[in-house]
Formats: C-alpha cells, structure tokens, sequence
C-alpha cells in the first residue's frame, strides 16, 4: 500500500502538477490575459523545486521531468492553433499536423526540462536560489529565442500585454528584463510561502510591481506627441 501511495506521489509530482501550471500558465498569454496569474504559476513553480530538492535531493530525472512536462503542456495549449494554418493552406497537407500539434511543444519543451537540470545542479536551501532560478530561466528564455533561428513566443514578459502601463518599463529594460523582473516577484512570493519570517520577500515583491506600475503611469501621464 505504501509503494503505491509513493507511486501516486509521484506521477502527481512529476506529470499532473506540471501539466496543469504549463497549461494555467497559458491562459496569462493573449487571447485570455489573466492578470498576475503568471506570478502565482511561477511561484508554485518555485515551491514544487523545493518540494523536489527536500523530498529528493538533487535528482537530475525528477527536475528534468517536471520541467519538460511543464514546457510541453504550456506550449502545447498556447501554440496548438499553428495546426489549424495547414488544413487551411492544404487539405492535402493535414497529415502534416502532429509536427506542429505534438513535435513543436515537445521541441520546445526541452528548453524547461535542461532548465530544470541546470537548477537541479544549483539548488540548496540559501535564499541566494531566488536569483538563481530567475536567472536560470531567463538565460533559457534567451537561448529559446535565439537558438536554431530562434522562437521567441510565450516569453513571460509577455503576459502583461492587459496593462499599459506594466509594459512601460521595456522601453528602459527591454522585455527580457521585464521577464526578469516578473520571474523575481514570482520566485520572491514563493519564498515567502516557506517560513514566516520570509514574509518581507512578499514585501518585496509587492514594492518592485507598484514601481513599475507607477513608472509606467507616470510615462505615459507625461508622454506628448511631438510635430516636425
């Protein structure tokens, strides 16, 4: 009975917890834009690390697993009406459509799953972790985009296109910075969850997003069109 319990613990842990933060974390990107829900993804993205490291130390499978399955659900939601464009270029070319449906998120998702074996090597109970898995994952954001003619979709600084007034702050950072930013308030909040002296993490986290809003408001508050 208790083979099966730690059997279950871990299909949920490596497949089912994955699935359902790729797949939520989606729904943050056009055409839903929910606000602020990529923050609450990230951040339990950062607690199932812990859960991982504490549980099962730094295991190269469990982290790789997770990230994978994480990436490929997210992309798999996000991109799957790429498929749809061949039936509508060619009937005749529909068989062409796992490649786009299946094999892209699957492509894709690689770039999570090596993440997560990059994090899996670093990770340790110093509150210096924060950067490092927000670092971590913008240098794969980088190489996503770059790599192999590059694929620069789902980017998280995307997932505030609903607000003027967060974007604003591309024009100083660009959006890998914003990304950047994002992920650190994400990763900030999920260390906050850990014990409740960390509490001032959520602070933190809560003061870096209104400066950015306020930054953007008052650029636009201040923006003029200028005539030549």
């Amino acid at each position: 009975m208790n083979s099966v319990n730690v059997s279950f613990k871990n299909i949920t842990l490596l497949f089912i917890i994955p699935s359902i933060l790729g797949l939520l974390l989606a729904l943050s990107f056009d055409p839903y834009n929910i606000p602020f829900l990529p923050i609450l993804i990230i951040a339990f993205f950062f607690l199932k690390n812990d859960y991982i490291y504490k549980n099962y130390k730094k295991s190269l499978k469990f982290f790789f697993i997770t990230g994978f399955i994480f990436g490929f659900s997210f992309f798999l939601t996000s991109i799957y009406w790429i498929s749809n464009s061949i039936s509508e270029f060619n009937e005749e070319l529909v068989f062409l459509t796992p490649i786009p449906l299946i094999l892209l998120p699957a492509v894709l998702a690689l770039f999570y799953g090596a993440m997560q074996m990059f994090n899996s090597l670093h990770w340790s109970n110093s509150r210096l972790r924060v950067l490092f898995f927000t670092s971590s994952w913008i240098i794969f954001e980088l190489l996503r985009s770059f790599l192999f003619t590059g694929f620069p979709w789902g980017l998280i600084a995307y997932t505030w296109s609903w607000s003027i007034q967060f974007v604003q702050i591309i024009s100083v950072i660009g959006v890998y910075g914003l990304s950047f930013l994002t992920i650190l308030c994400s990763a900030l909040i999920g260390l906050s969850f850990i014990k409740k002296e960390n509490f001032i993490f959520l602070i933190l986290s809560i003061l870096i997003l209104i400066l950015l809003f306020s930054y953007g408001h008052i650029r636009i508050k201040n923006y003029s069109n200028s005539y030549y």
